[in-house]
């Protein structure tokens, strides 16, 4: 993994580029992340997709935060969650596999019948339901079909937020040392 790290009045700037041995290397082979101290903003134009997100953090405290924070948090501020069908349809069979073993085939049969239906939201998996259930499959259920719904966040985002965290945030570290001036004061960071 190569990185440079360029200096700019208030903008850390790190670059990445993968090398072939790299475990993520067909996922995101390149990325240019912007720390923006003076207002708190990590922005990121990467092979893997653009993220942004601003924070009230400002200065080392948002240097700080950027150091620190975590995989799940930094999902949570850069990308959206999504309807997961393949989970879903997983904890349904397993719901089925555990409580109700008599229907676990009818429920492989009915997830394999609808296989080259277009399901991407949460509606569409209802009304997959409401089109295709001919025995009642689901009508007769402890929990309601809310309670298998699953989501997940985009591939190539928890992509960016693995890398972020293992081959980013440790360049962060150092500046540590280094004093910059933003917006008029000194800070040691």
């Amino acid at each position: 993994m190569k990185i440079e790290i360029d200096k700019l009045p208030n903008i850390r700037q790190i670059v990445f580029r993968a090398e072939p041995s790299d475990k993520f290397y067909s996922n995101c082979m390149w990325g240019v992340v912007n720390l923006d101290l003076k207002n708190g903003i990590m922005s990121a134009c990467t092979d893997c997709g653009n993220y942004a997100y601003r924070w009230p953090e400002k200065g080392k405290e948002f240097l700080e935060l950027m150091r620190t924070v975590d995989v799940e948090y930094l999902l949570s501020k850069i990308s959206l969650l999504k309807f997961d069908y393949e989970r879903t349809v997983l904890e349904v069979l397993d719901y089925f596999d555990k409580y109700d073993n008599e229907n676990y085939s009818k429920a492989v049969s009915f997830f394999d019948t609808i296989e080259g239906t277009f399901v991407t939201r949460r509606f569409d998996f209802y009304d997959v339901i409401d089109r295709y259930d001919d025995e009642g499959l689901f009508a007769d259920l402890d929990l309601g079909i809310d309670d298998f719904i699953c989501y997940n966040y985009p591939s190539k985002a928890k992509t960016f937020a693995e890398l972020f965290v293992k081959y980013v945030q440790p360049k962060i570290e150092v500046w540590k040392w280094e004093v910059m001036t933003i917006t008029g004061s000194t800070w040691r960071v």
